[in-house]
């Protein structure tokens, strides 16, 4: 979906993208966390402009532009565990295929 909306978006600094999430999902996930989700949206060729969120908030939101630095390596973004495995963790990621 990320590489759609690239695809979708004009080519221009003045195009944006808008992401909301419930907030466990990148921090209490196994497998993503808020740096991981920001780098992999980085390198599918967006920049942050602005994220807001609140530690015991509810959810967290994302602001990018278009960028012209894609520098997307599927091998660096395969499904891996990135936290410890808990009864309390879930199972949010992001792929990219």
């Amino acid at each position: 979906m990320l590489q759609l909306c690239r695809a979708q978006l004009k080519p221009q600094p003045s195009s944006l993208l808008f992401i909301v999430l419930p907030l466990p999902c990148v921090t209490n996930s196994r497998y993503t966390t808020v740096e991981s989700f920001n780098a992999l949206v980085a390198d599918v060729g967006f920049e942050l402009v602005h994220q807001r969120w609140k530690p015991n908030g509810k959810v967290a939101y994302w602001l990018w532009r278009w960028s012209d630095n894609a520098a997307l390596d599927l091998r660096r973004w395969k499904k891996k565990q990135l936290r410890n495995d808990g009864k309390t963790r879930n199972n949010f990621t992001v792929l990219i295929e």
